[in-house]
């Protein structure tokens, strides 16, 4: 009496407690339009809340309660077509939730070939968005094509989840197809491409089996994701009705389709030695309360009706248990059964916990629980606890632990052990990774539970280094110096250190004239040796300068030379030979260069202010004053060297001919300058004056 009380009150404030959906006047493999279910609901408790995409009806739930839903599917085509099934039951729908509702449509006769009939559709009713099974909540089967003469009680849909396979009432021919199952379509009547054949009815999830699919003909029906179309194809045949029926495709004799459903029937095929195959219908689902199904029920279109059973009242929710039990366990808590609570609509509600599982902490969790009915809300609390006793140390995963070798360095994976508290436990190593000492290597791994249980286990780990260095340059080149020599060091490549740099066996630098063979070693540390040699040659050079009064020798022979003033660095023009003669106080140098070697000689001192330098009267100078630059000097002496030196010190250029004493000037500014001529360990001096 309470839910008639409750349902008069609803019609009262105006709410519908019936909805029925209906094809709306679509036939054949599509379902209706917008304008059509318009036409269709005007007027009722659906008008103005109904929208439609292809052919499928979109309702949104005007308040939470509990409501019945019949959902009929349709008859196949022809004059013995199967019946639609008829699936009911109780489901509790939220305000606000979007159902999807699919009618199904009859299939149809092929004009002038009676006995070519496509599948009738199946009816569904699904949440939107309709992805998943789960989302189900009725799907009643549509029935097959029929045969040619009143056996069609086989053809009806199908009040299981499986699709009918085709049938035959008497005689013998080709096999029929097989109904689909969990949800596919079903198969067409036989294998290959051909003629007077047919389809298999379209399921939830995938499409029934097309005659001739290469070609686009004698399609299958559509599953209800891939928009639910009946099948349908090129030439004659007869079309399947929306919903998932399978089409026929023939040219003499006749052919059955599926229906559609759940899952979709099998085709029938027909020909001259046995007539009478008929289609398979479609399989249903039930997702409801207090289900209930009927087989052979609809004919022409499927419907569906949805009632509003009972709309909870306020307060009513009440839980099925006025106090929770606690919940004990000695260290996790993986698993609960959640408590219900019911309301006046004899609808029960799971409740939803606070905290998620699994629970570990030592001691009293408090879980609030709460149900709600879309109209209450109503709470409950639970104690969960935690003893914390756990005196079962962790058992290894592995009672064996592999022994790994390697030659330079290796890392273990971590192994495990599974405690009764805490599941899987990693171990912990004794050692630092990776492990580089060569030689066997003990690990030590321990599993702590944190209760204070421990397991522990041991690991050998085997480091053999056998891999000598290897030369980075396989042959070294000679090595040439000049007095000394320190070649680069050479390197190798270890498989352990990598680069490394060789040992030589010599002191360097090495200044012994020859060839000095270095050898070169590298030594990894770990037993293994590379050695390698070298010949380094070594040249000398004699960098010792004698000197006679002012006259510099540099003392190497069969060498090429040229000498620098020390004080700049400098090259001296002209002075190229073995010997050189100062004309000024200074330090000089030879850079000596044989054929093979070059360096420079040590510094002398060359100091003029400890000779005699006379103005001497043994010398005679004519023309003196020259207007041309162009002189003669007579010396009453052997002569060694004649220079001439401007008023400012500086030797300038001359030619001189120590054979006749002459000397060329010409280039000469006119002005002073001092003839030197030098003799042994003296040097005579005479003014010389040139005369424009």
């Amino acid at each position: 009496m309470a839910t008639l009380a409750i349902c008069v009150a609803l019609t009262g404030i105006g709410y519908a407690q019936t909805y029925t959906f209906t094809n709306a006047t679509g036939t054949g493999a599509n379902g209706p339009t917008q304008l059509m279910t318009d036409a269709e609901y005007a007027g009722t408790s659906l008008d103005g809340n109904v929208t439609v995409t292809g052919g499928i009806q979109y309702w949104t739930v005007p308040t939470s309660g509990s409501y019945h839903i019949t959902a009929y599917g349709a008859q196949g085509g022809g004059a013995f077509g199967g019946l639609g099934a008829q699936i009911e039951g109780d489901f509790l729908l939220t305000a606000g939730q979007v159902i999807r509702v699919l009618v199904g449509q009859q299939g149809e006769t092929q004009a002038g070939q009676p006995e070519s009939v496509g599948g009738g559709g199946g009816s569904f009713v699904v949440l939107d968005p309709a992805l998943l099974p789960s989302d189900i909540l009725v799907i009643a089967g549509g029935g097959g094509g029929s045969a040619s003469n009143a056996f069609a009680a086989s053809a009806d849909g199908s009040i299981t989840n499986d699709g009918n396979n085709g049938v035959v009432a008497a005689g013998v021919g080709n096999p029929n197809g097989a109904g689909g199952t969990t949800g596919n379509g079903g198969s067409k009547s036989v294998t290959g491409c051909s003629l007077d054949r047919g389809s298999g009815g379209g399921g939830f999830l995938t499409d029934g089996e097309s005659i001739c699919q290469s070609v686009g003909v004698g399609n299958g029906g559509s599953s209800f994701l891939n928009g639910g179309a009946g099948g349908t194809g090129t030439g004659p045949g007869a079309i399947g009705g929306f919903g998932g029926g399978g089409a026929t495709w023939q040219t003499g004799f006749r052919g059955s389709g599926g229906g559609g459903g759940y899952s979709g029937g099998g085709a029938g095929q027909i020909n001259s030695v046995s007539p009478n195959h008929a289609g398979g219908g479609g399989g249903s689902f039930n997702a409801g309360t207090t289900p209930l199904a009927t087989v052979g029920v609809q004919s022409g279109n499927g419907l569906v009706v949805i009632t509003l059973n009972c709309v909870p009242g306020v307060g009513t929710l009440l839980a099925d248990t006025s106090s929770l039990p606690d919940l004990t366990a000695d260290c996790i808590l993986e698993t609960w059964t959640p408590p219900t609570a019911t309301n006046d609509c004899n609808a029960t509600y799971n409740g939803t916990p606070d905290v998620s599982l699994p629970i570990n902490a030592v001691g009293t969790t408090v879980v609030t629980w709460t149900y709600d009915d879309g109209t209450n809300i109503t709470t409950q609390t639970q104690n969960v606890i935690i003893t914390g006793i756990d005196t079962a140390p962790p058992v290894p995963d592995n009672p064996n632990l592999i022994t790994f070798s390697n030659q330079c360095s290796f890392t273990p994976g971590i192994p495990t052990a599974t405690d009764f508290c805490q599941g899987v436990i990693n171990g912990v190593p004794d050692v630092t990774f990776p492990i580089t000492t060569q030689g066997t290597t003990t690990i030590t791994w321990t599993y702590d539970d944190g209760f204070g249980n421990t397991a522990t286990q041991t690991q050998d780990i085997i480091i053999n280094d056998i891999s000598a260095p290897a030369p980075d340059v396989a042959t070294l080149a000679d090595y040439e110096g000049c007095n000394e020599a320190t070649p680069a060091t050479p390197t190798a490549t270890d498989n352990c250190l990598g680069s490394m740099d060789g040992v030589p066996d010599v002191t360097f630098p090495i200044t012994t004239a020859g060839t000095t063979v270095v050898t070169w070693t590298y030594d990894d540390g770990n037993g293994n040796v590379t050695t390698q040699t070298q010949n380094v040659i070594v040249s000398l050079i004699d960098l010792t300068v004698s000197s006679m009064g002012t006259q510099l020798i540099a003392n190497q022979t069969g060498a090429s030379y040229v000498w620098i003033d020390c004080g700049t660095g400098q090259p001296i023009a002209g002075a190229t030979g073995q010997g050189y003669q100062p004309t000024v106080t200074g330090q000089y140098a030879a850079i000596v260069t044989t054929s093979n070697c070059s360096d420079t000689t040590e510094c002398v001192l060359v100091d003029f202010t400890g000779i005699d330098e006379l103005n001497s009267d043994y010398i005679n100078i004519y023309p003196n004053p020259t207007n041309t630059g162009v002189f003669t000097v007579d010396f009453d002496g052997v002569v060694d060297h004649i220079t001439v030196v401007d008023a400012l010190g500086r030797e300038v250029a001359v030619s001189v001919d120590l054979t006749t004493g002459a000397v060329n000037g010409s280039n000469l500014e006119a002005g002073r300058y001092t003839v030197r001529v030098f003799a042994s360990d003296t040097v005579h001096s005479k003014g010389l004056v040139i005369i424009e």
